[in-house]
């Protein structure tokens, strides 16, 4: 196996795809094979809602590779996050990149969330709607509410 430097995979790329920041679509500018010519829409949506690119035997994220091929850097270690949600928005000005920690506050509510609102929950001990937050693996603590409104508004501050 022969590996290449991150400068030397992004000029390659830019032979065989053409990305549109505005669009956030990848087209192939060559001919792949008997079934996908050139001009069409690359790479294919994974079940989990990612577009994923299939180039020089190896998938890659389509988000990230839109993050790389327009800032001319390697994301490395960190996660490159869809603002909107909408994992298959990749256009440049949906994407940013952040740690770990801050792509999960940027989620939907889980299936199992009873209030209605991200870090709220019913503390039943006093009766009252607690928010929390977490910050780099550590849960805070930012008060006990009468109502999950209360609790969501401290939430929503202290996210910010």
């Amino acid at each position: 196996m022969t590996y290449r430097s991150f400068e030397s995979v992004l000029s390659s790329v830019e032979r065989y795809l053409q990305y549109n920041p505005q669009t956030g679509t990848f087209i192939w500018k060559v001919k792949r094979d008997w079934k996908t010519p050139a001009g069409s829409i690359a790479g294919y949506v994974m079940n989990t809602g990612y577009r994923c690119i299939t180039l020089f035997e190896t998938r890659i994220l389509a988000h990230r590779l839109a993050w790389a091929l327009h800032h001319q850097e390697d994301p490395g270690d960190l996660q490159v996050d869809h603002i909107n949600r909408n994992r298959s928005d990749n256009r440049i000005c949906n994407l940013r990149l952040v740690d770990a920690s801050t792509n999960q506050r940027n989620r939907g509510l889980n299936s199992n969330n009873k209030s209605g609102y991200a870090g709220v929950c019913f503390h039943k001990a006093t009766g009252k709607w607690r928010a929390t937050v977490c910050y780099g693996y550590k849960s805070k603590h930012l008060g006990l509410f009468s109502t999950p409104e209360e609790a969501s508004a401290a939430y929503l501050i202290a996210t910010q």
